[in-house]
């Protein structure tokens, strides 16, 4: 019976000390999961400093690119609706913006220049519908 008892406090022993074991030792998904966290961070911010400088540069593209993928990760990392995506999606946005107005720019002027003339002789359903003012007595 005391070998018993004595072979049973062995035991807990053990267990006690594996405990204080794993209670001492860092979790290792933590550590990993702030480092991944800090490039996470790094990543973005130098992405949006370089969408910024393509920003300036005039380079709307590239710049639409860089805070795409800023803005990609941060969403991925804080969800999409976190403070620390604002700035990204500001960003995201404005270069969107310019990217439409230079677009746009293009195909306004695509016709700028360029006589159009209608004949006299053809009308378009709409036309044909109403009278013309010169008609009435």
């Amino acid at each position: 019976m005391a070998a018993e008892s004595t072979a049973t406090a062995a035991i807990a022993a053990e267990l006690v000390s594996a405990d204080k074991i794993e209670e001492d030792a860092p979790a290792p998904s933590t550590s990993a999961n702030k480092v991944e966290s800090l490039d996470v961070d790094n990543e973005a911010k130098k992405l949006l400093g370089l969408g910024q400088k393509h920003l300036v540069m005039g380079d709307i593209p590239a710049a639409v690119n860089a805070f795409q993928e800023a803005a990609s990760l941060l969403g991925k990392k804080y969800g999409e609706t976190a403070n620390e995506c604002g700035e990204a999606f500001f960003f995201y946005g404005k270069s969107l913006l310019e990217l439409a107005r230079m677009e746009n720019g293009v195909l306004g002027n695509a016709l700028e220049g360029v006589h159009v003339e209608e004949e006299e002789g053809e009308k378009t359903e709409d036309e044909s519908l109403v009278e013309n003012n010169d008609n009435i007595d």
